[in-house]
């Protein structure tokens, strides 16, 4: 029996060592009709680079034209850029989720704001 427990706990090590990094997001939306998402990775790459980052897609359906920036919460430090995007109604767009990925958990919050009451 403990050579059954063993085998199972081995078994689920390549699962575990390939887990995916996990995106949670804060969202502070203003009363605005943003739909939000985020689109994970075909595959965990064995190198990051900026084209297999995670990102977030935005879609404004709201009747004006927002504004939006993904900003890393507090504790993530690894961030060297800060995606931001101004959504037409009905628009659509992809924001890199940045941080470094060695995490189980990239905390970030989005904010998004009508344009016309700036």
């Amino acid at each position: 029996m403990k050579l059954f427990h063993v085998c199972a706990v081995i078994g689920c090590l390549p699962a575990i060592a390939l887990a995916e990094t996990e995106i949670l997001l804060d969202q502070e939306l203003n009363g605005l009709d943003v739909r939000t998402w985020i689109l994970e990775s075909e595959q965990v790459p064995d190198v990051l680079t900026p084209e297999n980052y995670k990102r977030l897609r935005l879609t404004n359906n709201h009747d004006s034209t927002v504004h939006c920036t993904l900003e890393p919460e507090p504790a993530e430090d690894s961030w060297t850029f800060f995606p931001e995007a101004t959504l037409r109604p009905g628009e659509e767009v992809e924001l890199r989720v940045g941080g470094d990925y060695t995490t189980e958990t990239i905390r970030a919050k989005l904010i998004c704001e009508d344009t016309e009451l700036l």
